[in-house]
């Protein structure tokens, strides 16, 4: 019986290539994309479940409240202190670990090789608080002597081309603790790469200890690393954070008195803890909101982007399941006399659902084969599109394998069950004599194809207005010029002003290179001008940065080495500063940097800049100060001539080596630099891109069938119209005028869900588009004309038909 069911369905299927291709192309690009998503989804969501602490591994966090009743700010840092001191007041916390690094980048040497790694300074019960499983060596004492080093399992092939390296000696030529240390760091253990869903990433660990060689900090005010700790599994975590406030109120007692004595410190500031594996989607991130986590934690991510993924997938596969149903009820016509001999003949409607469920898995599993087949074929472009590192066995797993028999099944019953109950409930005796009654079939057609014409309309205005304001931020003028600049760093632990004049004069004998300057950002100080204090940022520069990135000053004068006070006495601020402080005069006007570190306190202001984005655009331009920096350090700007930019990298390279020859040279340009701040919204610009291309494909399949289902129902309509002198023109029309009418029904619906969605996601931006009705008008037209072109295509087809077939009885 079953082996008859499967021929039956495998002619059928044969006789109706067209829509049988169709829906099958339709189903595997929907089951391609859910299947898609579905990975993205379990990536980010199994971010480190693998710690056998995780239930009970949390985050110490830090919330913030600044000069008297700034926005309060939560941060996944603390300082040094905090771990220790709460470790010995509350018997809920059973182990504590700091961990500080994430984004820090040191010269590691071996006897043979020097490379830039990433750093993570932590406790030595590291390895007893996350499960990172080692090759070689103790966990327990690896990191026990302060001179120990422990480096992943890559990186000891980088140095050593072998993993066995246990008492291997290494060289850290930046940091200062090893100038303190007098003895060489011996390498005591070996540890697996950290898992790609793991936020905390590291190629070499160096104890706490070592780190303490150079800095030891009380200050309880400060927030710079990440400290983890684990709880006991029946701990109450907010009778914790209590626990926490009481304990900073009476350690940091007389810091935040001296605070206030000394500068006003008006700040609140209380503790908090977050699970670990709610890191990722949910990050704490720094105060420019620039979406890097600091502390230890550099994987971050949005919850919002695997939601909309899914939600995507599932659009594109109600469309084509849409399809598939439309497609079946279009065929309906010329598969009723069958239904009708199968139920004189004695067929009842459990066979006939059957039959239709057997058909429609048919196509489902050919489009699941060529789903996978897909997948393994585009993981490499959806990996350079999503920045993951996925692989193709993925999802031959168990739960991925159960993903898929879900999917399967359900697709089969969406798309199989709808259309077998409407034919089997056909009545012979109506069949056979084409007497059926298709207005209510007809209704559900049309609002199917309205609905899956409203979903991708959606995806279109989405669209339009990414692309608008992605467009918006890559022309915006910054304020500044980053084109034909060039940025690198004196690395290593060297003498920055020596090495920095240097560096200067020889770079400027260069022909290649224009000029050379330096920059150094601090994100965040604090200014009192007349007796009114300002949260402000702050750039350390020297005299040749603002004509180099051609920043305008309105008023006053540059920095200038001929006024032997300018690195001490002077600053110049931009307008925002201007503003926020209500300065009419503002050249000559003295003020107080509340948090500077090293000089003098009082400043006068030498010049006015234009205001200019040192940062997001995601964030409006904030008071800004600059300082003249005294010593050569941070970011070294290298402005080429035009049109020489490989000379001038060649320049570069060559001094730099010439200067440092032990140190590892890198580079970047300025304008890129500014362009990955927006890498995560270029990519999800690629995915929407593609996701409305695949959708409006889709729908044109879908206004295809319904077209056929309603020209196949008026076919001798047509013959008579034409036998009565009706023009093709006319007939076209007819049937082209009924289905827009569809298209604009959904546009109404799609139009202003889509526009309350960009207006939210547009929140995101402090510079953004502005929204307008020729956005919408452009979506609509293009959906009119893709309407258009589909109906008429099957319009015309019909309309050239001969009417004496047409009207020709059976």
């Amino acid at each position: 019986m079953f082996k008859n069911y499967l021929k039956i369905a495998r002619r059928n299927l044969w006789k109706n290539k067209l829509y049988s291709l169709i829906n099958i192309v339709g189903m595997t690009v929907a089951v391609t994309c859910l299947l898609f998503a579905g990975i993205y989804w379990n990536e980010e969501h199994s971010f480190d479940d693998f710690h056998t602490n995780n239930p009970n591994l949390y985050r110490i966090t830090t919330n913030m409240v600044e000069h008297k009743g700034a926005i309060a700010q939560t941060v996944g840092r603390t300082g040094q202190v905090q771990g220790p001191a709460f470790k010995d007041a509350i018997p809920e916390l059973k182990k504590y670990v700091r961990v500080m690094g994430g984004e820090i980048y040191y010269e590691v040497s071996s006897e043979e090789k020097i490379l830039n790694l990433n750093i993570l300074y932590v406790d030595s019960n590291f390895f007893d608080v996350f499960t990172f499983p080692l090759l070689y060596g103790d966990k327990a004492t690896s990191l026990n002597e302060v001179n120990s080093v422990v480096i992943s399992e890559s990186t000891a092939m980088r140095l050593f081309n072998s993993t066995n390296v246990i008492g291997k000696v290494l060289r850290i030529n930046n940091d200062p603790s090893f100038q303190r240390l007098k003895k060489p760091l011996v390498i005591t253990a070996v540890v697996e790469d950290a898992p790609k869903n793991s936020s905390i990433q590291f190629e070499v660990l160096l104890p706490f200890s070592f780190l303490e060689l150079a800095w030891v900090d009380t200050n309880w005010l400060n927030a710079y690393l990440g400290t983890f700790v684990v709880l006991e599994p029946t701990s109450d975590i907010a009778a914790i954070k209590q626990k926490f406030d009481r304990v900073f109120t009476i350690h940091a007692k007389d810091q935040v008195e001296q605070k206030i004595a000394s500068y006003g410190f008006d700040s609140e500031i209380n503790y908090g803890l977050q699970n670990i594996s709610d890191i990722h989607l949910n990050p704490h991130l720094n105060r420019d909101n620039s979406g890097i986590e600091s502390g230890a934690v550099v994987n971050t991510s949005n919850s919002i982007y695997s939601i909309v993924f899914i939600a995507i997938a599932l659009l594109i596969l109600i469309m084509a399941a849409i399809n598939f149903i439309n497609i079946s009820i279009a065929s309906a016509i010329k598969r009723a006399k069958e239904i009708g001999v199968r139920k004189i003949a004695g067929g009842n409607k459990t066979q006939i659902i059957f039959q239709f469920l057997i058909e429609s898995g048919l196509l489902c599993g050919i489009s699941f084969f060529l789903s996978l087949l897909s997948i393994k074929l585009l993981i490499p472009f959806f990996n350079s599109l999503t920045g993951k590192q996925f692989a193709f066995t993925e999802m031959l797993n168990f739960h991925s394998g159960a993903f898929l028999l879900l999917i399967f099944g359900l697709i089969i019953l969406l798309t199989g069950l709808y259309p077998a109950f409407v034919l089997s409930k056909l009545k012979p005796a109506e069949v056979l004599y084409n007497k059926m009654k298709w207005s209510g079939r007809n209704l559900a057609g049309r609002g199917l194809v309205v609905f899956q014409f409203s979903l991708g309309i959606f995806l279109l205005i989405a669209t339009i207005i990414f692309y608008s304001q992605m467009d918006y931020i890559r022309t915006k003028d910054l304020g500044y010029n980053p084109n034909q600049i060039i940025t690198t760093s004196i690395s290593g632990n060297r003498d920055f002003a020596a090495i920095g004049k240097v560096l200067k004069e020889e770079l400027s004998k260069e022909s290649a290179i224009a000029s050379v300057s330096y920059a150094h950002n601090y994100f965040s100080d604090a200014v009192m001008v007349n007796n009114k204090q300002i949260e402000t940022s702050l750039i350390r520069v020297d005299e040749n940065y603002l004509p180099d990135v051609e920043i305008p000053i309105l008023l006053g004068r540059n920095f200038s080495t001929d006024f032997s006070t300018d690195p001490t006495n002077s600053v110049i601020v931009n307008e925002t500063f201007v503003k926020k402080f209500n300065l009419s005069d503002p050249v000559g006007e003295s003020i107080k940097l509340i948090e500077y570190e090293v000089g003098n306190q009082n400043r006068t202001i030498i010049g006015v800049v234009k205001d200019f984005h040192s940062g997001s655009l995601r964030e409006p331009i904030k008071p800004m100060y600059m300082a003249m920096l005294q010593v050569p350090k941070g970011k070294i700007l290298v402005k080429f001539q035009k049109s020489r930019q490989q000379e001038a990298i060649l320049a570069l390279e060559k001094v730099y080596k010439t200067i440092m020859p032990d140190a590892v040279f890198s580079y970047d340009f300025l304008n890129e630099l500014n362009a990955k701040q927006y890498k995560q919204e270029q990519q999800w610009q690629k995915l929407v891109n593609i996701a409305t291309i695949l959708s409006l494909i889709i729908c044109c399949f879908g206004l295809l069938s319904m077209a056929r289902l309603s020209i196949n129902q008026r076919i001798k309509e047509i013959g008579v119209r034409k036998v009565l002198g009706a023009t093709v023109t006319q007939i076209v029309s007819l049937h082209t005028t009924y289905f827009l009418k569809l298209v604009i029904m959904a546009f109404i619906l799609a139009a202003p869900i889509a526009w309350w969605a960009a207006e939210y996601w547009l929140q995101n931006f402090a510079y953004r588009i502005e929204l307008s009705f020729w956005l919408l008008a452009f979506a609509g037209i293009i959906s009119l004309l893709i309407g258009t072109l589909t109906v008429s295509f099957q319009a015309i087809k019909s309309a050239n038909a001969d009417p004496v077939k047409s009207l020709r009885t059976e």
